[in-house]
C-alpha cells in the first residue's frame, strides 16, 4: 500500500482558524479606517459651508451699499440700486436665495459704526459656528460710504 502525502485534519483546522481571525482584523481595520473617512468628509463638508457663506457675505457686504437687520424676523436684507438681496437665519442653517448653508450657529452680534445693535442698519456681523463645526468666529463687515451717512 502506497501512503499519499497530505495535511491531517487538525493541521486544516487550524489554518482555517487562523485565516479567520486575519480576516477578522483586517474587516475590523477596514471598518476603522471608514469610519475615519466619514468623519474626516463630515469635517470637510461643514469647513466648506462656513467657507461659502463667508465668501457669500463678503461679496455681498461689499457689492450692496445699505444693509438692513430685522430679528424679529430674523432677515438681513442689502439694497443697492440695482436691487435687493436677503438672508434668513434659521437655527440650523442660513439661506441666501436659492442657496443653503448647513451652518449652525452658537452666536451672532450685529454692528453699526462699531456699536452693536438689534434692529436697524448694520455694517458688520460676527457668527460664531457650534462646538461641532470648532467654535469658529466668521467676521464680515463693510467700509461705509458718504451713502450711509446721509440716511
Amino acid at each position: 500500500m502506497m501512503k499519499v502525502k497530505a495535511f491531517t485534519l487538525s493541521e486544516i483546522i487550524i489554518s482555517l482558524l487562523i485565516t479567520t481571525i486575519v480576516v477578522g482584523m483586517a474587516f475590523a481595520v477596514l471598518n476603522l479606517v471608514q469610519n475615519q473617512m466619514l468623519g474626516i468628509q463630515g469635517n470637510y463638508e461643514r469647513q466648506n459651508d462656513l467657507n461659502s457663506l463667508k465668501q457669500s457675505l463678503w461679496v455681498d457686504f461689499n457689492s450692496y451699499e445699505s444693509i438692513w437687520l430685522d430679528t424679529h424676523r430674523q432677515e438681513i436684507k442689502l439694497n443697492n440700486a440695482m436691487g435687493q438681496i436677503q438672508y434668513e437665519l434659521y437655527q440650523d442653517y442660513i439661506v441666501k436665495e436659492k442657496d443653503t448653508f448647513f451652518v449652525k450657529l452658537d452666536g451672532q452680534n450685529f454692528f453699526f459704526r462699531n456699536r452693536p445693535v438689534q434692529l436697524g442698519k448694520i455694517d458688520a456681523l460676527k457668527f460664531i459656528s457650534d462646538k461641532k463645526s470648532g467654535n469658529q468666529t466668521l467676521f464680515v463687515y463693510k467700509q461705509n460710504s458718504a451713502y450711509n451717512f446721509m440716511q
